[in-house]
């Protein structure tokens, strides 16, 4: 029941397999139809409108109700300007870091806006540019210097707001790995031209295994659900990219990013959502089962503490770290360990046991059964048994 309710949390409804098919392959007037029947405008989420609308707009609003037309219109409209808005942020931070000669690179949704997915409507927040590991604290300083204000910061990434402008400042494009893979990041990113400024985005497979691993984490600690027509656009629009280097390179580069676990087990709802995309290799031979696969009990463990894991983590950034989080210091070891596909299966039983361990603040299995006998004690105790004497 557990893994079944944790597969949900990522797996499409049918509704939205079949817009996809729509988005990327021929379909009758018929289909069309049918993704407006019953059709609630207001209710709708507005990733699921915005797609619609973008189909209904390549085919020319054929089949779309007349009343809903003009709001469709809209709604592309309105992304469109806050598409603007949000890159027009990036250009000034751009501007401002080529006077130092410090690189940009686009990437997460700005990466699809720019190259892509370029010039479509989408469903943005904010822009994230990740810059050189070494010189992020000077761009953050730039930036703040030009009138930016610091909404938030984490240990890979700052906030920056200016009135319509929301920018996301990265010194790593993964969240794991650290300095060493933010460098072989930028060997493989790709130069562009973007409103005449010269701009780098992770090449196709980082920016596939990034938006991957980036949603997984999401979906783990209890957000993105309702989001999950975007990811799945967003990978299905880079394989079936010109570019796409092939399911074996991907793999490697998984690998190489540390994540192979993570990329094989969303390629898989990909695969099983959207069935004949994915190449078999992929899963028998680049990415073996018997190498690659993790228990969803573990991650379903994992997912139980992540809450905790992060308000922790928000205090350790903040330089207070309150004793009721002391406990949770092992278990971030253990959560970073399986996310990077360094707990094996096998491990997955042992991982349990730690958690286990991290909860009643033991260091060892040996000290289990004086922890019980502390319990029995203290139970004895609050009935009113005492000690003789």
């Amino acid at each position: 029941m557990q893994q079944n309710r944790l597969r949900q949390l990522f797996l499409l409804e049918e509704k939205d397999r079949m817009l996809l098919r729509c988005l990327f392959e021929p379909v009758g007037p018929d289909a069309l139809e049918r993704l407006y029947q019953d059709l609630d405008f207001d209710a709708e989420r507005q990733e699921y409108l915005l797609f619609l609308s973008r189909l209904s707009q390549k085919n020319g609003f054929a089949q779309v109700p007349q009343p809903l037309v003009a709001r469709m219109k809209g709604l592309i409209r309105y992304h469109m300007v806050n598409n603007v808005l949000l890159m027009q942020g990036v250009l000034e931070i751009t501007d401002l870091l080529r006077e130092k000669g410090i690189p940009v690179m686009l990437i997460k949704g700005a990466a699809f806006s720019a190259c892509y997915d370029r010039m479509q409507p989408r469903l943005m927040w904010d822009a994230d540019i990740a810059v050189p590991y070494q010189r992020a604290d000077e761009a953050c300083q730039m930036a703040l210097s030009a009138g930016f204000a610091l909404r938030g910061t984490s240990p890979h990434a700052v906030d920056l707001v200016r009135e319509n402008y929301q920018v996301d400042l990265h010194r790593v494009v993964f969240k794991r790995g650290g300095e060493k893979r933010a460098e072989e990041i930028w060997q493989k990113a790709q130069k562009i031209l973007y409103q005449g400024r010269e701009l780098f985005v992770p090449d196709l497979a980082d920016q596939l295994i990034h938006g991957l691993d980036n949603e997984f984490r999401n979906h783990v600690v209890g957000e993105g659900e309702g989001r999950r027509i975007k990811w799945y656009y967003d990978a299905a629009k880079l394989i079936r990219h010109p570019a796409f280097p092939g399911w074996q390179a991907v793999a490697q580069r998984a690998k190489e990013r540390g994540v192979p676990g993570i990329v094989r087990y969303m390629l898989g709802l990909f695969e099983e959502s959207l069935p004949g995309w994915v190449d078999k290799a992929f899963f028998t031979e680049y990415l073996p089962d018997r190498e690659y696969r993790f228990d969803e009990e573990t991650l379903l463990s994992l997912r139980s503490y992540a809450t905790e894991n992060d308000r922790y983590k928000n205090d350790v950034a903040s330089g207070h770290v309150p004793h009721r989080f002391s406990r949770w210091l092992a278990l971030m070891k253990l959560e970073y360990r399986y996310m990077n596909s360094e707990v094996s299966p096998a491990e997955g039983q042992v991982s349990l046991l730690q958690m286990f361990l991290i909860h009643w603040r033991l260091d060892s299995v040996w000290q289990i059964p004086a922890k019980v006998l502390q319990r029995l004690w203290n139970m004895r105790k609050k009935k009113g048994g005492g000690t003789d004497g």
